[in-house]
């Protein structure tokens, strides 16, 4: 038959036939990073909704059966929709989300000249994403910013029976959570362990010194004076036209960094404001105490906050320093980076938006 066809149009072409008109090469588009970058927040957002209330997006129907789907697809019997999207312990949907963002942001590198900075901003975001992913899949250790963050994407006003509904499934998660319990195993805890960077011997005496400056300027309050009421509402940075993530809220590890920078970009450091970035450098202190071996007790003895603090805010500060070493750190170098030009620097991090803190302050010294 093929040959019958190729004798055919070889004949139409001998009798002056009209020669095959060749197609125009086909045009294979480039990468489009702003488009890729969109469906990466779209993914992310899709299969967390904290992730989603940070970013402004609102997923369409489609989106979120899509994640219903793919856990069918993967035999997966751990996910469970709640309010019309996987709720945040269907950490397998969770995952998978992310690996399918980070397979489409591989063709990117951080040499591109008009996005490099960005695509290392959500490659840092994705970086991240992973490490709370497998912060919180470890219950019963991760379930209690599981639990807020339902409260938090809970829709409001929901009907009697989904109400019902989503009891019935807090009840159940509440059981996994309490199956959990239990001592944490040698393996688990020398893994743990093992993570931990190295400390760097020069930040103790480098957040000494500043904790010495903070509480010089914070001298001229009362002794024990109350601390400003914290704010309610969720931190971002104003960030430049051309950044998504820097327009972002940012992230609950960074939410203290964002309203120390919105701070000081505005006002001065008076002795209020300087008391409450010392107490910051003080919990920083206490955190390199205790990831250098010392128990949290005898690390809290050492610098001493300088706001009148309750003893429930104290025990709040103690585990941000014992379970969240690196957090309590970074906001220190933030406020020692931003009080080393408070004029240029607070105003320059605000313009440049969310972003790591080393990678901040990499991108602000050039």
């Amino acid at each position: 038959m093929r040959t019958l066809a190729f004798a055919l149009a070889l004949s139409l072409y001998a009798c002056g036939g009209a020669a095959p008109v060749a197609k125009p090469p086909v045009v294979v588009a480039g990468p489009d990073f702003a488009r890729d970058e969109d469906r990466v927040l779209r993914l992310l957002a899709s299969a967390d909704g904290r992730f989603a209330a940070r970013a402004g997006i609102v997923s369409d129907e489609s989106e979120l059966r899509g994640a219903g789907v793919q856990a069918i697809l993967s035999e997966d019997t751990t996910t469970v929709m709640e309010g019309g999207r996987a709720d945040l312990f269907s950490f397998d949907t969770r995952a998978r989300a992310l690996d399918a963002a980070t397979k489409m942001l591989a063709q990117y590198t951080q040499n591109d000249r008009q996005n490099g900075l960005e695509i290392e901003r959500l490659k840092y975001t994705l970086e991240a994403e992973r490490a709370r992913l497998a912060y919180e899949r470890e219950l019963p250790a991760g379930a209690a910013p599981l639990f807020v963050g339902l409260a938090a994407t809970w829709p409001v006003n929901a009907p009697p029976a989904d109400a019902e509904q989503h009891d019935a499934r807090l009840a159940k998660r509440f059981e996994q959570v309490m199956a959990a319990l239990g001592p944490i195993s040698p393996e688990v805890r020398d893994e743990l362990e093992a993570s931990l960077d190295p400390i760097d011997a020069s930040l103790e005496p480098r957040l000494r010194a500043l904790e010495k400056r903070l509480r010089e300027l914070a001298a001229p309050l009362a002794k024990h004076a109350p601390p400003p009421a914290p704010s309610t509402l969720p931190c971002k940075l104003t960030g430049s036209p051309g950044t998504t993530l820097g327009r972002m809220i940012a992230p609950p590890e960074r939410q203290r960094v964002c309203v120390i920078v919105k701070t000081l970009a505005s006002a001065p450091v008076d002795p209020l404001v300087a008391m409450s970035l010392h107490d910051d450098v003080v919990v920083a202190l206490w955190a390199l105490a205790i990831a250098s071996g010392l128990a949290p007790s005898a690390a809290t003895g050492g610098p001493r906050p300088m706001a009148e603090t309750s003893p429930h805010q104290e025990a709040s500060w103690t585990r941000r320093a014992a379970l969240h070493p690196g957090e309590a750190i970074d906001t220190a170098l933030a406020i020692d980076w931003i009080l080393s030009d408070l004029q240029k620097n607070a105003s320059a991090w605000d313009s440049l938006g969310d972003a790591p803190i080393d990678l901040a302050i990499r991108e602000l010294a050039r």
